[in-house]
């Protein structure tokens, strides 16, 4: 899915900014609740850290809404994208155009108007892999096109744009599909097999399973072993020892699932400084690491100089707020 005690050369923030496509979109003047008659002029835009990517690899899209106008706005609320407000389509290497499906919101669980002050941005991120009809992302090698919709109000009368219903789009992000070969060749099928309970999109919600574990020992250095990494580095997926070792203070054998994740996490950002998630990694260790408050304030202010429009820099603004209040 994130400063230490050891430095690494982070490329993160120079590919996702490589990566950013930026869509200024048109302006409009309408009588709305949310704008109180006020202009309301929006631009949407994509980014992903990595352009290319294997076979059934996750695809990291970040979406960005920004607020370009003189006063604040709330949009209604925008997550996931399997609603009429948001969407994302993905167009094939044969020109088939289909609507990703996220994962659905549970009843009553939708998300309140998002406050968006003047000249501000709110980002939210999708992890595109199956989506929710069942189907992969990106099924096979190729050339794709990734597109972004954000209807404010939602489709006019006759599910088209109108001047009440605008529709902004971002512009369209290039992704290229490869055919892992080699070591990778054969970490596809172990990522098959181990991704298989992997029900509506849920690809975070993965349990711990024998595939994953193969994966994150054995092929640590490809993609699909990153993903792994990151998964099995989740402290709710760690088990201690049925048996404490003899070496070990009671104390050691009761945090074994919070170090052993905090050691994970630390790897994987050593190993792969370019790893999607390393936002969400760096995020899971300050929140960890909250009692040391000098390493997790270091880390979330890398996080907030490296990744300045990620989804997780609310959280970890707040979090970084209140260390520095504590001091």
């Amino acid at each position: 899915m994130r400063t230490l005690l050891f430095h690494f050369e982070r490329c993160s923030k120079q590919r996702l900014m490589v990566g950013l496509v930026v869509a200024i979109l048109m302006n409009w003047s309408a009588m709305s609740e949310l704008t109180k008659g006020e202009s309301l002029t929006l631009s949407l835009r994509t980014a992903t850290p990595r352009h290319t990517i294997l076979l059934l690899e996750p695809f990291v899209l970040d979406i960005v809404i920004c607020n370009e106008g003189r006063t604040q706005t709330e949009l209604l609320a925008i997550g996931p994208i399997s609603g009429r407000l948001l969407q994302v389509h993905i167009i094939d290497p044969h020109g088939t155009r289909r609507r990703y499906e996220a994962v659905e919101l549970a009843s009553g669980s939708a998300k309140a108007p998002i406050s968006v002050p003047e000249s501000e941005c709110h980002a939210l991120r999708e992890v595109l892999f199956l989506s929710g009809d069942g189907l992969h992302a990106f099924a096979e090698p190729g050339e794709y096109t990734v597109q972004a919709t954000y209807a404010p109000w939602g489709p006019g009368p006759a599910g088209e744009a109108d001047d009440s219903h605008p529709v902004f789009h971002a512009a369209p992000l290039k992704v290229t599909v490869v055919a892992p070969t080699a070591r990778e060749a054969n970490a596809l099928d172990l990522w098959r097999d181990a991704t298989n309970d992997a029900k509506k999109g849920k690809l975070q919600e993965i349990p711990a399973n024998e595939d994953l574990e193969s994966l994150r020992i054995g092929y640590a250095d490809t993609p699909y072993g990153q993903y792994a990494r990151f998964f099995l580095a989740n402290r709710r997926k760690i088990k201690r020892p049925d048996v404490k070792p003899e070496a070990w203070t009671n104390q050691e054998f009761g945090l074994y699932p919070v170090n052993e994740s905090i050691r994970r996490y630390r790897m994987l950002l050593q190993d792969a400084p370019d790893f999607p998630l390393a936002d969400e990694c760096m995020l899971e260790l300050a929140r960890m690491l909250l009692d040391n408050s000098s390493e997790s304030s270091q880390i979330l202010r890398e996080l907030l100089g490296d990744f300045p429009e990620s989804p997780t820099i609310p959280e970890a603004q707040a979090l970084l707020d209140q260390l520095e209040s504590a001091e």
